[in-house]
């Protein structure tokens, strides 16, 4: 079972240095600062306890994902390919899943993959200054360039992989700098505790699932889901 661990000084430390970056635009004061970050309310998907009796928790088809050996949820720092850690909240729930804004904004691209016949959709956050939310692999698109949108809203359906089983990224990043963050550092206060427990229930759902009580090292997470606050990539 997972146990929740609170995110180290190091956090605040983070998002006051992101907070205290402005453009001075000369000797007078008044500026507008330049990094302001975005305020998550949800994580970008239908996430629910698991019902034994529908084999769905969410959006996430625990029956169809077994059957073809899909890992559900890959954790924010997870190793990938041996070398590489994971920036994103990776997620293969079922393919007629709904991927949803995690916040109000303008959509500020929509580009086509050609490798992975998907979309990746990019939002600037409302409120926020140089930082935008990638949402990858989406598919059946609900949203064009230029749109504005609310926290909630349908973006599109999630991008295929194999067998009724989608996937699709989300990814929290400074624009100047392509660091992604942990979505639980920059998520509204007032439903952190609620998504950090649904995250919480998803990993331990699916572990009971599989009777497999190691899927995910709980004990190295900094939040939730996160092995690290901050990645590059």
């Amino acid at each position: 079972m997972i146990v929740h661990m609170k995110g180290t000084s190091i956090t605040l430390i983070l998002l006051v240095l992101c907070m205290a970056c402005t453009s001075c635009g000369g000797s007078g004061g008044g500026s507008s600062p330049t990094n302001i970050p975005p305020v998550l309310k949800n994580l970008g998907l239908d996430i629910e306890p698991f019902n034994s009796t529908t084999g769905m928790a969410g959006a996430f088809n625990f029956t169809e994902a077994d059957a073809i050996d899909a890992a559900i949820f890959t954790v924010f720092g997870d190793l990938l390919n041996g070398t590489t850690l994971n920036p994103t909240f990776e997620y293969k729930p079922d393919a007629t899943s709904n991927v949803i804004s995690m916040t109000g904004g303008t959509v500020s691209a929509v580009e086509f993959d050609d490798e992975h016949n998907d979309y990746a959709v990019t939002v600037i956050p409302v409120d926020s200054k140089g930082w935008i939310i990638s949402y990858d692999h989406v598919l059946d698109l609900d949203v064009s360039e230029g749109n504005s949108i609310s926290a909630g809203d349908i973006i599109g359906t999630v991008g295929g992989w194999y067998e009724g089983i989608g996937r699709t990224e989300i990814q929290v990043i400074v624009e100047d700098t392509g660091l992604s963050y942990c979505p639980f550092l920059v998520f509204d206060e007032s439903l952190k505790s609620e998504y950090e427990g649904k995250i919480i229930q998803l990993m331990n759902d699916w572990e009971e699932y599989l009777g497999d009580p190691n899927i995910f090292d709980e004990d190295l997470m900094i939040y939730p889901g996160c092995y690290n606050e901050t990645l590059e990539g």
